[in-house]
């Protein structure tokens, strides 16, 4: 027994130090994905956190042992190492900063009300110049194919504050083009991404061109060759969540392409509260 205890301690002594004894033997390893690499330490005060800053970037197999975290967070635990991604079936990607609209937290009614009054006294403001003005919400992507995501988040897509906007706009007379209707007759998102499909695009794009009276015709453009050109189904060639499902790096380099400032209810209204300035009525729409 005692035999075995000395094996085990020395295995795992050597598993601890392997990476380092790597690291300074040249055995470097290289950043993944968009990562920015710790520079080399220099003296003053901050030489401690310097150093492990620069070893914790650097030390040898980090990018295996990455890889392998991850691979047993998603084939053992069905979920993902990167906390900004949810795990669905069928190989389905949802961003996790969603999560909130679509288990119902949201916002309160006074809230609602006070989005619909500032995007009225927008309106007015523009129409007032010959403008022509309307607003939309990007739905979240679980918003219109829930049946892929973990049982274990409620749906209360009801309680959403896209849902729950939509009649205080139409009693405040902001002319609201309503995308949720436009986009939920098939898969236009990436399976392994947040953004439309270009078909959902065009969709979207014609619908909102038609609430402004313009003509367009976007949606009958051949899409079988687009999506092929993209990765298929696959998403925008590996990038966008699929990217930081596969490579999770740490905190100080990853954001799912641009996804927390522009997608959907859960991100865009909430800045609607705050002070919309009348300058912003003079900008071309």
């Amino acid at each position: 027994m005692k035999r075995l205890s000395q094996i085990f301690i020395a295995l795992f002594l050597l598993l601890c130090l392997t990476p380092f004894a790597g690291l300074l033997l040249g055995f470097e390893s290289a950043g993944g994905a968009n990562e920015t690499l710790s520079p080399p330490p220099r003296l003053g005060l901050t030489l401690l956190n310097a150093c492990a800053d620069y070893v914790a970037d650097r030390f040898a197999l980090r990018q295996q042992m990455i890889s392998l975290w991850s691979l047993i967070n998603e084939k053992l635990l069905r979920t993902s190492a990167e906390e900004q991604v949810i795990l669905g079936s069928d190989g389905f990607l949802y961003y996790s900063d969603t999560l909130g609209d679509y288990t119902g937290v949201s916002l309160t009614d006074g809230e609602l009300e006070q989005i619909a009054r500032r995007l009225a006294e927008l309106q007015r403001a523009l129409e007032a110049e010959g403008k022509r003005f309307v607003f939309t919400v990007a739905p979240n992507k679980n918003s219109l194919y829930p049946e892929h995501m973990p049982a274990r988040y409620p749906n209360r897509h009801e309680n959403s504050n896209a849902v729950r906007l939509a009649p205080i706009l139409e009693r405040y007379g902001v002319n609201y083009v309503n995308l949720f209707d436009v986009l939920s007759d098939e898969l236009l998102y990436y399976r392994t991404d947040t953004h439309w499909t270009p078909k959902g695009a065009a969709l979207g794009a014609d619908a909102i061109l038609a609430a402004l009276g313009r003509e367009s015709d976007y949606a009958s453009h051949d899409f079988a060759q687009s999506g092929r050109a993209r990765g298929g189904d696959g998403g925008c060639d590996g990038a966008g969540l699929h990217r930081a499902h596969r490579d999770e790096q740490g905190k100080r380099h990853h954001h799912p392409h641009g996804e927390r400032s522009r997608h959907g209810a859960a991100s865009l209204l909430p800045r609607l509260l705050r002070h919309c300035p009348l300058p912003l009525s003079r900008r071309r729409l």
